[in-house]
């Protein structure tokens, strides 16, 4: 998945935070907004059709003394709760001036965020619906931009004005039903948050490939070719009998767009276990898999914390799906 671009400005070199929050489903009972509307935000105007990049105009200069968030644009259906992972674009200009800055792609690889994590990017995405086209007004510091550390406090200070398109809204976490487990199968445990720990009975890891449903959703399934949106974690679970080791996870980032793909070089897809397990997955869902060295990566394509002849445990939530494979 493309990341968004630096956001640059004279004075500081801007990056977009990766880390992310866990959350709910979409909602479509009433909604209030984490940052109200007020007026200065009221004042942006932009141009062009949703989803496509803007024309931005403002009364420059602009002062952002606390976040402040309008809807230009009203779009339909549910509304992003707190924790929902949204897929969105974003404009930045300088509210001094009205110079644009930066901003993502505008194509079909739109960004994705968690509402209402630190920062008034991610706080704004709070309410949000898909279609929508919503003004930002804030400064640096509380924008939720990763600030460069020569920044000084009157760079902080500055204000910014931000313009988000929301696409979609997708779950934050599983919110399937929860099933039996499975014996021998590793024990899942959650965080409120929605963030997965394991834990085995066993020492001895199985000699075949095993998978189980935690959480049993009821949206779409997935299939072949499909482009997902997934929380993922991975652990290696020693031969040796010594303690499991963590060697990946999303939740202290954010959600993952993955193409759903047998690739043992996991190049363009996942390695044959991870595909057996999504194949058929429901959004919603929490999937368990025990994923055996024969079903695992190619020889040179192990990741970092793992080698050759390890088992690998998975626990996947299945937050939604971006676009199908026909």
């Amino acid at each position: 998945m493309r990341r968004i671009p630096a956001l640059v400005s004279s004075v500081a070199v801007l990056t977009v935070l990766a880390a992310s929050l866990a959350g709910c489903s979409p909602s479509t009972a009433s909604c209030t907004p984490t940052i109200a509307a007020g007026e200065t935000s009221a004042l942006v105007e932009a141009t062009g059709e949703v989803g496509s990049k803007p024309a931005i105009s403002i009364p420059a200069p602009l002062t952002a003394k606390t976040p402040e968030r309008s809807v230009i644009v009203e779009g339909e259906g549910g509304f992003a709760t707190e924790g929902s992972t949204v897929d969105f674009e974003v404009s930045l200009v300088d509210a001094a001036n009205g110079e644009f800055l930066d901003s993502t792609g505008y194509d079909e690889n739109a960004f994705l965020g968690v509402a209402g994590r630190d920062g008034a990017m991610y706080q704004a995405l709070v309410c949000a619906r898909p279609g929508d086209r919503l003004a930002v007004t804030s400064t640096l510091g509380d924008s939720g931009l990763d600030v460069t550390s020569s920044a000084t406090e009157d760079d902080l200070a500055r204000s910014l004005v931000l313009v988000i398109d929301v696409r979609s809204i997708y779950l934050g976490k599983a919110d399937g039903v929860n099933q039996l487990p499975q014996d021998g199968m590793p024990n899942v445990v959650t965080a409120p948050d929605g963030t997965p720990g394991v834990s085995v009975l066993t020492t001895e890891p199985p000699t075949e490939t095993r998978i189980s449903t935690i959480k049993a959703g009821s949206g779409v399934a997935l299939a072949d070719g499909d482009s997902a949106v997934l929380n993922l974690t991975a652990w290696v679970w020693p031969s040796d009998g010594s303690d499991l080791r963590q060697i990946s996870t999303t939740w202290n980032k954010k959600p993952i767009v993955q193409l759903v793909a047998n690739d043992p070089t996991a190049a363009q897809g996942v390695p044959p276990g991870v595909f057996d397990a999504l194949v058929g997955a429901r959004v919603g869902s929490q999937v368990l898999a025990v994923v055996a060295p024969d079903d695992s990566f190619a020889d040179d394509s192990w990741p970092s914390g793992a080698s050759a002849g390890d088992t690998l445990i998975y626990v996947i939530d299945v937050l939604g799906l971006r676009s199908t494979g026909k």
